[in-house]
């Protein structure tokens, strides 16, 4: 079994409408918008395309039950991230396999 890491651009459309005394102020107000992360609310966005980009890939054991990749406190695979996993582990847990 193979496991792959993905980075997934998803490209939204949104339509707004800004109304203000003069083009200074409505770059101002959409600088905000963005700023805040009020434009960024894809409510009633459109999904205009995905950008793919494969990161990794690597051999999985395939069995999740017994792997050794799977952090006994968390519960989540680590296989992707073998370099950093444990060294700054909240758990402090050395029951993970090439655990440091």
């Amino acid at each position: 079994m193979k496991t792959v890491q993905y980075d997934l651009r998803i490209i939204h459309r949104k339509k707004v409408a800004i109304g203000a005394i003069n083009r200074k102020e409505i770059d101002r107000i959409l600088r905000d918008m963005i700023t805040s992360g009020e434009a960024l609310n894809m409510e009633g966005g459109e999904v205009v395309g995905i950008v793919v980009e494969e990161k990794e890939a690597r051999d999985c054991p395939g069995d999740c039950d017994h792997c050794s990749y799977l952090c006994p406190e968390s519960g989540e695979c680590i296989v992707n991230d073998r370099d950093d996993r444990c060294r700054n582990c909240e758990y402090g847990c050395k029951n993970v396999a090439l655990a440091d």
